[in-house]
Order: structure tokens, then C-alpha cells, then sequence
């Protein structure tokens, strides 16, 4: 029983229950209240979703820079190739099928690499009801363990990071791969090889 709460209610909910043989006391007087009573009753309750670890979530917010204007007011700047990174890996962890984001052109760039090297299944862009549009991603899985194990931010907004085509390393003994932007458009480490052309090394992949 308790394992079973502890499935559906969560942790501090579950106490509650087992400490004083009910319902919390806003969740008793609530419809959903009676509900869960019921299925609790039954054992047709829901599992939770899992927690993510807070740890994990935190790097959702270390892509927002504040930077102040020469008026001294403060302005917010989202980095969008770290911030995609990272909805990336929080939808690994969640062993989720898709991810959503806003669509841009960099982006989609960065995207079509990520397919063509065989890290995602593909990504679509779908418009939304107030003419916004955004990327679906597919992520790709084998045996249950998502095929990206790494995705890094390399070049930042504050810290730009660039190669010389000679100078450029090969991660992971050439299993994983760097994504650049180029002068012939975003590519991976090995078309860069394959053009002759270095540039700012965006991301690295495994």
C-alpha cells in the first residue's frame, strides 16, 4: 500500500496519508479528493509523474544572461542554441518522445546536423493558433537509453569559441562530433574537414 501511494501521490502526500489516515485536509474537501478516494479504494490510481531532480532542472536557467543597457536599464538574453540544448537533454531524462521549441533558422540549422549525423530521428515545424511557429524533434532511443549520451554548449554569447580547421579536436576519439558555424553554413566537424573551413564551434555531441 504504502509503495503504491508513493506511486501515484507523492512523497509529502503519501506521509500525510500514513501519518494521519487521510486525505490532506484541502485535498479532502476538493472533487479530486473524493476521486482519489475512490480509486484508492479500488487501486486504479494513476502513477505520478517522476520528479526530475532539481539539480537538472537548474540548468534550464543558466542560459538567461541580464545584461544592463547604456540607459541602466537590465534586459534578459536567452541564449537559443543553449537553451535547445538543454530542453534537449531535460526531454531525455524524461524519456520523452518529442520535444518542442520556439522554430528559428539557427536553430533548424543546428537540427538538420543533429539528423544527418544520426543523434535525432528528425524534427518537423508546426504552426501554432497565434502564428507562432515552432520545431517537434523527435528524439531517437535504442533499447530504452536515448542515443545522445552528451550535448554541450561550447560557444557562448559571452565567451566566443573559435577553431582553425587544423586546430580542430575530434571528441571522443571521432565517435562524437562538433557542430560550427561556418562561412558555408552550419556543419559538423567533418564536412568543416571536408570543406577546409574552421569557425565558431557551437556545441559538442556523443
Amino acid at each position: 500500500m504504502e509503495q503504491f501511494l508513493a506511486e501515484f501521490m507523492g512523497e509529502n502526500r503519501k506521509r500525510w496519508y500514513l501519518n494521519n489516515g487521510r486525505l490532506h485536509p484541502n485535498l479532502e474537501k476538493s472533487k479530486r479528493g473524493g476521486k482519489w478516494r475512490r480509486k484508492i479504494q479500488k487501486g486504479t490510481a494513476k502513477k505520478a509523474r517522476p520528479q526530475m531532480d532539481p539539480k537538472k532542472i537548474r540548468k534550464v536557467f543558466l542560459h538567461v544572461k541580464v545584461v544592463t543597457n547604456k540607459k541602466g536599464e537590465k534586459m534578459t538574453f536567452v541564449d537559443p542554441i543553449g537553451d535547445m540544448l538543454t530542453r534537449i537533454r531535460n526531454a531525455q531524462i524524461r524519456k520523452k518522445d518529442y520535444v518542442h521549441m520556439p522554430a528559428s533558422r539557427f536553430r533548424g540549422n543546428v537540427l538538420e546536423v543533429l539528423e544527418r549525423e544520426g543523434f535525432i530521428r528528425g524534427f518537423k515545424k508546426i504552426e501554432l493558433e497565434n502564428h507562432k511557429k515552432n520545431f517537434e524533434i523527435e528524439l531517437k532511443y535504442i533499447d530504452g537509453e536515448p542515443v545522445i549520451k552528451e550535448i554541450s554548449r561550447i560557444s557562448t554569447p559571452g565567451r566566443r569559441v573559435y577553431s582553425k580547421i587544423d586546430d580542430l579536436p575530434r571528441n571522443f576519439d571521432g565517435l562524437g562530433i562538433s557542430i560550427l558555424s561556418t562561412s558555408k553554413g552550419v556543419l559538423s566537424d567533418n564536412e568543416a574537414r571536408s570543406e577546409n573551413v574552421g569557425g565558431e564551434i557551437l556545441c559538442k555531441v556523443f
